[in-house]
């Protein structure tokens, strides 16, 4: 287990085992810096050695994992559900008590006192859920490792789809190895990763991984490979095997660490060990909370990645990157004219930002700034592609509000529904709102008042679920758009996570747009806070803090006349989308070629689906 430490300017060090962490500053101040310090190492130089201090330490990792299944069975709107929409390895419906008992028990076995070790086993415990937005992460970060490669597999086979450049030009310089940049080319086949083969390395990274759809979870698997933040490396580099369209080559790569690493004793102190070095370079690939930011990642590399464009820039009507606050390109608007058709272009790579600021620095709301989008499609009369390649989600109030801009005049379509556990920490929170009126709720709208009375009326019955209770009686088109009767053409992969699930559910259901692709993620449970309330998990050593998913959300196939809400048991199969992807209607996946630069299979599905009748 493990402890913060704050370092203060006293003249005092702390002397831990045989490594010593500086708390002496240069200045008069309190650099308020948390350092990350392993309990077993705490305990021994409070005095204990031997059995004493496995015990100590087993005791308090059962603690926290105990206190984990507590909070997962009062708090997990998903508790329920998984049992009968997911299935263990051996085909067997998942059991969430069985599986939490289960995880309880290895740690009461178990003799390793390593807090590294102790948050691997803590995510495969929380990945078997199978819930992209439940995923166990430590409250100091967990530092990301990286090669400087980005693997994918395309047909079975795995190639490098993207490289960082800074990393790997320093590693071929002191690592004296000739032909670097040739020997890791965009498009090269890896063979072999520490004499296994990816498939296999991706397999057994994907237990760790939080997904709600077997696709997802390979594509972060795989991704894994070669760049993660946990099971780290046991050497300072990795042996690859790399087949180029001329010749094989066998070499060792270094692996980088992220600046988050020097606020971790245990990881600084591992990987010092072992001669991994720290770079600046690997900081984009690990979020403030720890988990993996791939759209931020991505940036930071270059290659074949669904976070870029759909085509290159016409330097007449060029595709335009909008950013939000902290400069990330949050979306790419423009217009494509092709030898054929011309149509609008709109990649959205985000829902989570408020505003978004246009090349020519005017910032506005994002929904106002794809307002007045779809506005401008409509006077040029041009049909739209919506590039949801590549979008983590966000807001949950987006997708409807979206898809009223892109609904023809006077259209109507099903809305949003949400459902909630029926206990007293949903009655606690729902009350909250309407204590406090004020507050807005971001992904409910004003249904705070009928869930109030829908979780009193199913405690009354005896249910463990409300009933599905509409956000609204239906989508009705935009006043300001006034109606647009393009067609529109979506695509999408297991990427689309969250509200970008919402927005392709909203748009097949209403067979407003055309699906392109393979399927998207599957999400289908969020986080609802209030004032006082929130789905926040600490446990009370402080070596884990998540968010648990406290209502679950899903899409009507009809409109809900009069907001009459409807019974969960009826609809939990057809309306809610946890481990329920979106599937494409037509098939697109990229090829070698794609990734080679030799073709472009997105575009060429786009362009026939947009002629199509």
């Amino acid at each position: 287990m493990s402890m913060l430490i704050q370092k203060w300017d006293l003249g005092i060090c702390i002397l831990i085992l045989a490594s010593t962490l500086s708390a002496c500053s240069r200045h008069g101040a309190p650099t308020a810096e948390l350092v990350e310090v392993d309990y077993a190492s705490r305990l021994m130089a409070a005095g204990l050695s031997g059995t004493a201090l496995l015990d100590a330490d087993r005791d308090m990792r059962v603690g926290v994992t105990t206190q984990l299944k507590s909070a997962i069975i009062n708090h997990y709107v998903n508790l329920e559900l998984k049992n009968s929409r997911i299935k263990t390895d051996d085909g067997k419906p998942f059991d969430s008590i069985k599986h939490l008992d289960n995880c309880i028990a290895i740690e009461a076995n178990s003799n390793d006192t390593s807090d590294i070790n102790f948050m691997d086993r803590m995510r495969i415990c929380v990945a078997a859920f199978q819930d992209t937005h439940f995923s166990a992460t430590s409250r100091t970060p967990m530092p990301g490792v990286t090669t400087g490669l980005l693997l994918r597999n395309i047909g079975g086979r795995y190639f490098i789809t993207a490289r960082q450049p800074d990393l790997l030009d320093y590693a071929a310089r002191a690592e004296g190895i000739d032909d670097f940049e040739k020997i890791t080319a965009v498009g090269n086949e890896v063979l072999e990763v520490d004499g296994q083969s990816p498939a296999a390395l991706s397999t057994h990274y994907q237990k760790f991984i939080a997904s709600s759809s077997p696709a997802h979870r390979q594509i972060m698997g795989d991704l894994a490979i070669l760049s993660r933040y946990f099971d780290y490396p046991t050497k300072r580099t990795v042996r690859l095997k790399i087949k180029s369209p001329t010749e094989t080559y066998n070499f060792e790569l270094p692996w980088w660490a992220g600046l988050s690493t020097r606020k971790r004793l245990d990881t600084s102190t591992y990987f010092q060990k072992i001669g991994i070095p720290v770079s600046d370079r690997v900081r984009m690939l690990v979020k403030p909370d720890g988990e993996v930011d791939w759209k931020k990642a991505q940036l930071s590399f270059k290659g074949y990645l669904d976070s870029e464009s759909l085509i290159n820039d016409d330097p007449f009507r060029p595709i335009l990157d909008f950013k939000e606050e902290d400069g990330e390109v949050a979306a790419r608007f423009g217009t494509v004219v092709t030898s054929t058709q011309s149509f609008c272009y709109s990649q959205l790579l985000t829902f989570s930002a408020p505003k978004m600021t246009s090349p020519d620095g005017k910032t506005l709301p994002f929904l106002e700034t794809y307002r007045r989008f779809v506005k401008s499609c409509k006077e040029a009369k041009l049909n739209l592609v919506i590039d949801l390649r590549s979008n983590g989600g966000g807001n949950g109030n987006f997708p409807s509000q979206m898809l009223a801009m892109l609904a023809p005049a006077g259209a109507s379509y099903p809305n949003k529904v949400a459902s909630f556990r029926v206990n007293s920490t949903a009655l606690k929170m729902i009350s909250s709102w309407l204590e406090f009126p004020e507050i807005i709720i971001k992904d409910l709208g004003d249904s705070g008042v009928r869930l109030f009375d829908e979780i009193q009326a199913a405690a009354s019955a005896g249910l463990s679920m409300t009933n599905a209770v509409p956000d609204s009686d239906g989508i009705k088109t935009d006043e300001q758009v006034g109606g647009y009767d393009g067609k529109i053409v979506v695509l999408v992969t297991p990427n689309c996570v969250s509200a970008c699930d919402g927005l392709a559910a909203l748009l097949k259901r209403s067979g407003r747009g055309i699906i392109l692709g393979t399927h998207t993620n599957g999400t289908g449970a969020g986080f609802i806070s209030s004032k006082d309330l929130d789905s926040n998990f600490e446990d009370t050593y402080s070596e884990l803090s998540m968010k648990i998913p406290n209502y679950q959300f899903g899409y009507s196939t009809k409109a809900f006349p009069d907001l009459v809400s409807l019974p969960y048991a009826s609809v939990q199969d057809s309306y809610f989308t946890e481990n329920k992807p979106t599937f494409a209607d037509i098939i697109v996946e990229p090829t070698h070629d794609d990734i080679l630069g030799k073709k472009n299979t997105w575009l060429e599905a786009t362009l026939t689906a947009l002629q199509a009748p």
